[in-house]
């Protein structure tokens, strides 16, 4: 009999950043050679589904130089804003957002002025998209003046080798005995066996520097979007462009249809 294979999965949440109608999407993957067949479609309707009622905007961050940005293209997200990634990579993270009910044209849309830590331990300032620019194109990703703080270069520790000063000791060898069954016969000593050597212990990491923001350029950066997101949610400025539709359907309460059915009263 035929084992099922999982083909993909969706790592989500339908509460982001303290918001009840924000959701989230950290993680989709989908198992080589099953791409391009709606699995992932599939998955991110399923997670639609299943979110909160008052959850009415799912979002997702994406690395700019990745080809999974078109795959939420293709699915209705809209690129509002974007971020610097590490300063090691040099990467743009393009924030993605959507409408998740089926005919939401109201619910305004909303972006984040700052990200804290994470994964890289850095905050980072999150801009919108300027008008006219593809999510393609280079943005004016903002650099800190303050100078980073140097790192200590790793030493290589070399551990000593058998008979050499502080190394472990060559071990004993042992005497072969004779096979023999029973009891061995009173009087024989046994040899003990060698004790291992202690494991050297392991230089410790220094703790990587965290790096923040100066709260001037996060009120200003806060400013910007809220000016941003007004004229966009005023104007109608943002429309979805999407092939595949994955919108949550929301039926009817069951008690406002008995309450439609009841005659009128007396």
């Amino acid at each position: 009999m035929a084992t099922k294979q999982p083909l993909g999965y969706c790592a989500s949440r339908d509460r982001y950043l303290k918001r009840d109608e924000l959701g989230v999407i950290y993680q989709l993957c989908v198992a080589p050679g099953h791409q391009r067949g709606l699995i992932g479609a599939s998955l991110i309707r399923d997670v639609f589904a299943r979110s909160a009622y008052g959850c009415r905007l799912y979002c997702c961050w994406c690395a700019q130089d990745l080809d999974a940005n078109y795959f939420w293209e293709s699915l209705g997200f809209v690129p509002i804003a974007f971020r610097g990634g590490s300063g090691k990579k040099k990467r743009v993270h393009i924030f993605w957002q959507r409408r998740i009910r089926e005919g939401d044209v109201t619910t305004p849309w909303w972006f984040p002025a700052k990200t804290d830590q994470g994964a890289m331990r850095e905050d980072r300032l999150v801009l919108p998209i300027p008008p006219g620019l593809h999510w393609s194109d280079p943005m004016p990703v903002l650099e800190s003046d303050a100078p980073e703080a140097p790192r200590e270069p790793r030493k290589r520790i070399r551990e000593p080798q058998v008979g050499e000063k502080g190394g472990p000791q060559a071990p004993t060898p042992r005497p072969r005995a004779a096979v023999q069954f029973g009891a061995p016969p009173s009087g024989s000593a046994v040899a003990p066996a060698p004790t291992p050597p202690a494991p050297a212990p392991k230089p410790e990491k220094a703790p990587r520097p965290k790096t923040t923001i100066d709260p001037q350029m996060v009120a200003k950066a806060r400013e910007l979007r809220d000016r941003y997101l007004e004229q966009v949610n005023d104007r109608l400025l943002l429309a979805p462009s999407g092939k595949y539709d994955v919108s949550r359907q929301i039926a009817r309460a069951a008690i406002g249809q008995a309450a439609l059915a009841l005659p009128p009263a007396a």
